[in-house]
This record gives C-alpha cells, sequence and structure tokens, in this order.
C-alpha cells in the first residue's frame, strides 16, 4: 500500500485484499518516460482447468505529472452497496471488514452496479494471467468448474507499481492465490456429496427385509463474512422397493444439530424422499465443517434382481457468495438382489415335477427369509436374495410323497451387472421327493405335526378295537 508520507514513499505492492489504498499518496519517485501505466500485470492462482476468472476494476489509480502525486478513487463512485472509499482506505490488515466489503462490492457488481472494466479467463491450468490493465484495484471473482464444488472467496487485489531504482516501475511478478473452501472432504475436484450404503458404494449384500444403513457426506462451504440467502440443500431419494425409516439424524462437526435453527427437513416418509436445508446462518458459522446425515431403510418383498435398488443423493448450493448461481451434484449407491430358481421333482422319475411342495428358505445363519411353494411342473422360484449361504426345508407335500425335512444348501454367487447394477437367475439344483406308501393324506412338516397324526391313528385304531370288542359282548 502506498501511503501519504512526508516526502518520502514506503509502499510495496498489495497482492491480496489484505492490503488497501491511501485516499491520496504523495510520491517523490517519478514515473520512468516510458512507463506505461496501462502495462499492468496480474495472475491468478489456486485453480482448477475449467474455472473461471472475472476481474473487475474497482479502485483506478491517477498519477498527477505537475503535482507528482499518484491518487485513488472509486471506479464508480457511491455505487459499492454504500461503501465509503475513506472508510474503505484505512481497513489496513482489518480481515473480516475486508472479506465482508469484498463481498459487498461483489454483491454490487454483480447486481451491474459498475460499468468499469472487465476481463474474463477460463483457466486451463492452476493460474490465469491478466495483462494490459490499468494502475489499481481489482475484484477477482472465480466460478468453479462445472463438476467442481469449490467455493472461492472474492478477493481484491492489487496492481500498482513499486519504486525501482529511483522510479516507479511494474514488479516482475504479481500473483494472488484465490482462497476456496471445497464441499468434499476427500477430493474438491471430485463429486461433493458422498452417499453409501452399509458403507459401501454399492452392496449386494442384503436380502428383502433387511435393515439397510444409509449415509450422506458433505463439507458445508465457506462463504464470506455477510454473505445473504446462500443455498445448500441435500435431497435423498430411495427407489421402489426400498424404504425408508423416519429416524433422521444430522451432524455438524460431529455433533447432533436439530431441526429449527440449524436446519429444516421436508420429507415424506411414505414416498421415500427427504430434503434437508441448511440455515444461513448455519452456513456462515459452521463453513469448512463436515455435515453428517444417516438414516435407515429397509429392502421390502418387492425388490426383484431385475431392478437395482437406486439411491441418490443430490446436493445443490450457491457457487459463489453473490450471486444466485447454484450448482448440483450427486452421488448413488445400488442394491442388488439375486433371484434363485430350481424345480421338486419325482426321485423315481425326474421328468416329473411335483405341484404344491411347500419351503421355507432361510440364510446359513438360521434367519428365515421367506416361503415359497412349487407351481405347475414343480417349477419354483425365490426373489430378493443377498449373495450368500442359504437353505431350504419342505414344510408340506402333496398326498402321495414323503415329506424331506432335510435342509436343502445352496450359495447364491455375486454377480453385479455392469452398468446397470442389476442381479442374475441363478438355477440351484433340483430336489426330489419320493413317493410313500402311506393314507395319502397331504403332509405337513414338523415333529410336532407328525406325532399328532401318529398320535391320531393310534387313537382311530383304538376306537375300532372297542367297537369290535363291544360287538362281540354283545
Amino acid at each position: 500500500m502506498l501511503r501519504l508520507m512526508q516526502g518520502k514513499v514506503k509502499g510495496m505492492l498489495a497482492v491480496t485484499a489484505a492490503i488497501l489504498l491511501a485516499f491520496i499518496m504523495v510520491v517523490t519517485p517519478a514515473l520512468a518516460d516510458d512507463f506505461d501505466v496501462n502495462a499492468g500485470k496480474l495472475t491468478v492462482a489456486g485453480l482448477k482447468d475449467g474455472d473461471q476468472v472475472k476481474i473487475y476494476q474497482v479502485v483506478v489509480t491517477e498519477y498527477d505529472a505537475a503535482k507528482n502525486t499518484l491518487s485513488n478513487k472509486f471506479a464508480d463512485a457511491g455505487n459499492y452497496g454504500g461503501i465509503d472509499f475513506t472508510a474503505y482506505s484505512k481497513m489496513g490488515n482489518d480481515a473480516t471488514g475486508l472479506n465482508e466489503t469484498a463481498n459487498k462490492i461483489a454483491t454490487a457488481v454483480a447486481g451491474g452496479a459498475t460499468t468499469a472494466s472487465t476481463q474474463e479467463k477460463t483457466a486451463t491450468g492452476a493460474s490465469v494471467e491478466f495483462t494490459n490493465l490499468k494502475a489499481g484495484q481489482y475484484l477477482v471473482v472465480v466460478t468453479n468448474a462445472n463438476d467442481s464444488t469449490r467455493v472461492f472467496q472474492n478477493t481484491i487485489a492489487s496492481v500498482e507499481p513499486t519504486v525501482q531504482n529511483g522510479a516507479y516501475a511494474w514488479p516482475a511478478d504479481n500473483t494472488i492465490t484465490v482462497k476456496s473452501g471445497t464441499l468434499d472432504p476427500n477430493d474438491p475436484s471430485n463429486t461433493g456429496v458422498n452417499k453409501r450404503v452399509n458403507g459401501a458404494d454399492n452392496i449386494d449384500t442384503i436380502t428383502k427385509g433387511d435393515t439397510v444403513n444409509y449415509t450422506i457426506d458433505a463439507t458445508l462451504p465457506k462463504y464470506a463474512v455477510g454473505a445473504t440467502d446462500r443455498v445448500y440443500t441435500i435431497a435423498d431419494t430411495v427407489a421402489s422397493g426400498l424404504t425408508l425409516n423416519d429416524d433422521i439424524v444430522v451432524k455438524i462437526n460431529n455433533t447432533v444439530v436439530n431441526a429449527g435453527a440449524e436446519y429444516t427437513i421436508n420429507k415424506d416418509i411414505a414416498g421415500g424422499t427427504f430434503t434437508i436445508t441448511v440455515s444461513n446462518a448455519t452456513l456462515l458459522a459452521s463453513g469448512g465443517q463436515p455435515i453428517h446425515i444417516e438414516y435407515t431403510g429397509k429392502a421390502a418383498d418387492t425388490v426383484t434382481y431385475a431392478t437395482a435398488g437406486t439411491n441418490e443423493a443430490e446436493l445443490t448450493f450457491s457457487s459463489d457468495s453473490t450471486t444466485n448461481t447454484t450448482k448440483k451434484q450427486k452421488d448413488t449407491t445400488h442394491t442388488t438382489f439375486y433371484k434363485i430358481t430350481f424345480k421338486k421333482v419325482n426321485a423315481a422319475a425326474i421328468t416329473e415335477g411335483i405341484s404344491g411342495v411347500e419351503f421355507d428358505v432361510f440364510k446359513a445363519d438360521n434367519t428365515k427369509v421367506g416361503h415359497l411353494v412349487t407351481g405347475t411342473d414343480g417349477a419354483a422360484e425365490f426373489d430378493g436374495l443377498a449373495a450368500g449361504a442359504y437353505y431350504l426345508v419342505e414344510t408340506k407335500v402333496p398326498a402321495g410323497y414323503d415329506l424331506d425335512q432335510t435342509p436343502h444348501n445352496f450359495t447364491v454367487t455375486s454377480d453385479v451387472q455392469a452398468n446397470t447394477f442389476a442381479g442374475t437367475v441363478q438355477a440351484i439344483d433340483n430336489i426330489t421327493n419320493n413317493k410313500s406308501n402311506s393314507l395319502g393324506l397331504p403332509i405337513t412338516g414338523g415333529p410336532g405335526t407328525i406325532a399328532l397324526t401318529a398320535g391320531g391313528l393310534v387313537i382311530m385304531v383304538g376306537a375300532i378295537v372297542y367297537l369290535v370288542r363291544a360287538r362281540r359282548n354283545d
């Protein structure tokens, strides 16, 4: 900053908004004869490919050759949100005040309040360079690339000559590094929202009826002090077949926060959707801190191998501290299921299917998954299984067949289809039954049932013996 001195200049080039110009500066060194006041240079660093950088001249530096003085003024006096230039020039290293002032100026500029010169460039690397700039100060506004989730801070950069060998000259290097707050705790160039199901991107390890754990993670952006009406919402949609439980928990910086002041929630539990909106006050107070959302769901009976259970979280956020521009980022999880098929056949004639046979389906840990009945020609199927080990147990057979209560083990192999995340139909070994020499009644499973049947036969035989003896006695 160049400050008013008594016949001396004590100044250095200010490369960030932390050092501001004085209102009027008297200088001893003169401009060199070949010095071009319109040949300033500014390099903006800290960028990624695709970032857009705009610079607006907000302060003009003028040289009065007759008086040998440099003076500064707003490029558009009175058009920067009511900011007084005298107060502005005295801010020095007041970081909070500078941040808020830069944001006010950026808001005014975004609203069309200035006609000052503007240049715009798109980064093809980590920096962009602006040349042939008039001496003064420039508001630097960076908009992140379309696939990026960084929110850049508004910055005011000085483009001024420095004293070299008793005369003013442009410095060889004039670089500022813009700061950004990332919404992604892992990679700012990747997605800004991290959705997980049972701790993974995609799974095929749950069976219909199982509880599913979902999490959403992101980082709140850092907006400028005094920023208003910033948008930050996370919307979540559970796919058909996966139900949503009403147990949503929100944490900011690992602390549970309640709906109200920190955020609002609009939810449709039956429809499987909810939207969380973080308040503007929370964004300003908690910028840069992680936000974590967790809830549970359930794999319903309607899940199928043909369509993966898709769960999508969508983040919508203000891309800067001033404009109404928003960007979206999405992350999706997939839950894959499988279907088994087999036939129940006559052991003596394996081409002869047996219809009406009933089975219970169990996981290897003896958790019952469901029930099935063989259809025409003994064909059977069961959908909504995870990859893993299972077994079948007969519970009922039609008349003329023996009930086989031996567990029939089978394994579902992980076989997620590329791109669609659908499962597959997997055929397991056919199961045979022997025809019985019994009375031909349908038999249902379980030792209790068999005991009752045997007991009934004993009673019937006893009744017949009693009747025969009674007749003889008569």
